[in-house]
Parts: C-alpha cells; sequence; structure tokens
C-alpha cells in the first residue's frame, strides 16, 4: 500500500476510518487522539450523506488496522527523523555555494 500510494494518503485514510470509526473500543486512545488531528476535508453528496464514508477501511477487523496504524505512524516518523529540514539542506547548500564562489589560491611555482 505504502508503494502504491506513499505515506501522506495511506495515513489521510487511516484518519479518516478512526474518524469514522470513533465508537469503536478496539481503536487505541493514543490513534484517536492523533487522526482527531488530521483535518479530513468533509465531502457531503447531493444526499446530504458523506462520501468520506466509501474510503475506510472496513474490510478487516478494525483492531488488526489499529496495530497497522499504529506501525505505519511509527515508521512515518522514522522516516521523518532522517530527513534533514529544509533549513538544514539550505544551510549546507549557502555552505557549499560560499566555498565554490571564493577563488582558487594559485600555486606559485618555485624558482
Amino acid at each position: 500500500m505504502l508503494e502504491q500510494f506513499g505515506y501522506e494518503r495511506m495515513l489521510y485514510v487511516l484518519a479518516n476510518t478512526v474518524q469514522q470509526k470513533e465508537h469503536d473500543g478496539r481503536i487505541s486512545h493514543d490513534n484517536r487522539a492523533w487522526a482527531r488531528t488530521v483535518p479530513v476535508t468533509p465531502a457531503p453528496d447531493g444526499m446530504g450523506g458523506d462520501r468520506n464514508r466509501y474510503f475506510i477501511v472496513d474490510k478487516y477487523n478494525t483492531g488488526l488496522m489499529d496495530l497497522f496504524l499504529t506501525q505505519a505512524r511509527k515508521a512515518y516518523a522514522l522516516g521523518q527523523e532522517k530527513r534533514p529540514s529544509v533549513r538544514e539542506s539550505l544551510n549546507k547548500n549557502a555552505g557549499q555555494q560560499t566555498n565554490a564562489d571564493r577563488p582558487i589560491p594559485r600555486r606559485t611555482q618555485e624558482r
């Protein structure tokens, strides 16, 4: 699923699932709290229903989905720790450009 859709879409669908199944006691409190922080755009249909119901994970046991969500959140967090921040990347690139702009000292031949 990760290779096909990426972390952002996968976590969005899982957050939507948790929000739709807020009443289900098999979902951990941590995952419920996390899901509340993910803004899921309202998608009303013409009949007053919610289109977000069409992309919830409901073919599997909710307890297994909760375990999967916990692992996915941990893997995503580890991946974010490994990535340098934008500020670090800019500072690193600025340092490389500064060195590149400096003139190269010429060697003088000894006589």
